[in-house]
């Protein structure tokens, strides 16, 4: 995003600034000031279903440490609970409660480096913070946690859209959001237009590394990121995901070029959704070709690996239909995984909206 705001930026004035972060890396230097689990429910991705993976991943510790402790109160590395229930379980708040120490020393250790790392970028006063989206979680930490260190500062943020569960953001104070495509901050009667196909929608935006982790010093004592490493590198080795979505990326950019080279059509007022139609009709109506290219991408998110769409055999949930539910919701791409499952032509998108009100 920030290579195609270069393109187009003709505004001296307009300075832009790669800052190295992830939800991540500003939500757990946070979660000392409140490391309630009602707090955390509000940083976490705001899926129906959570994963103890993900509340693991969320305060910023590895499950694979705790292990014994997990199992101590029955659970295992695939458990997982419904949100709507989440708060009943009392086996999961006594599990949290023993982690809060450990959650608050780390969060503080993370702070001090973070806010160290904000210090040295120069990150203060007015400015703007452009990401894809969703509710703006991590302006509302980064917004925190300047506050807190008494840095004056006023966030404008643009994401490409905000969705309607943006309002878990506001208890720190209000934020400014705009949204591109979709925008229920300022429109209460917005259409959040990539939610059946979310986790295609974020892949194609995804940084050619690996996601941040926290910061660190390096040898001349500054400041760093410290990254994961790379999703789609594998025994030192890029895999096939890696290559398409560069090619992707690198076509997006190489369109934008072409347009701005081309005076008159500056002058033509392209709408949003124009723009977004390509995408639109390979997120709802993919062919063949696009699932064969697509469907099996991995996808990270809070912990977690999924396939953009994880469906088995029509037969094989014939006889578990309990397992259709389940890969659906966990499925980052549901109209591929229902195309990918039925094989025929159909309103996917549709069935879609009826098996979403119904749940």
């Amino acid at each position: 995003m920030k290579k195609a705001f270069d393109i187009v930026n003709k505004d001296e004035r307009l300075k832009s600034y790669y800052l190295e972060v992830s939800r991540r890396s500003l939500r757990v230097p946070i979660l000392w000031n409140d490391p309630s689990f009602i707090n955390l429910l509000t940083m976490l991705s705001p899926s129906k279903r959570i994963s103890l993976k993900s509340i693991f991943d969320g305060v910023g510790l590895n499950i694979i440490d705790h292990i014994a402790l997990v199992r101590k109160y029955g659970y295992d590395l695939n458990s997982y609970f419904y949100r709507n229930t989440i708060l009943e379980e009392n086996r999961l708040m006594l599990l949290y409660n023993e982690l809060q120490n450990e959650i608050i020393l780390n969060s503080k250790k993370e702070f001090v480096l973070m806010c160290e790392y904000m210090k040295q970028m120069h990150v203060e006063g007015r400015f703007a913070v452009v990401d894809i989206g969703w509710s703006g979680g991590m302006q509302r930490f980064l917004q925190k946690s300047l506050g807190i260190i008494g840095i004056e500062n006023e966030i404008l943020g643009y994401y490409t859209g905000v969705a309607d569960y943006y309002k878990r953001n506001m208890n720190d104070g209000k934020l400014s959001l705009h949204g591109y495509l979709f925008d229920f901050y300022n429109n209460v009667n917005s259409v959040d237009k990539r939610s059946p196909f979310v986790g295609l929608y974020e892949t194609l935006f995804l940084e050619q590394k690996g996601s941040v982790k926290n910061y660190i010093r390096d040898k001349n004592e500054w400041l760093v990121a410290e990254r994961y490493d790379y999703e789609y590198q594998m025994n030192g080795e890029l895999q096939e995901e890696y290559y398409i979505v560069e090619k992707i990326q690198s076509a997006a950019l190489d369109f934008i070029n072409d347009i701005e080279a081309i005076e008159f059509v500056k002058y033509i007022p392209f709408t949003p959704d124009v723009l977004f139609a390509n995408l639109k009709a390979v997120g709802l109506s993919p062919s063949r070709k696009d699932l064969k290219m697509l469907a099996k991408f991995r996808f990270f998110d809070e912990g977690e690996t999924f396939s953009l769409v994880s469906s088995k055999s029509f037969i094989y949930y014939v006889f578990n239909p309990r397992c259709l539910k389940n890969d659906l919701l966990s499925s980052k791409w549901k109209i591929g995984f229902l195309k990918c499952l039925l094989k025929i032509p159909f309103p996917y998108f549709k069935l879609y909206k009826i098996l979403k009100n119904r749940n």
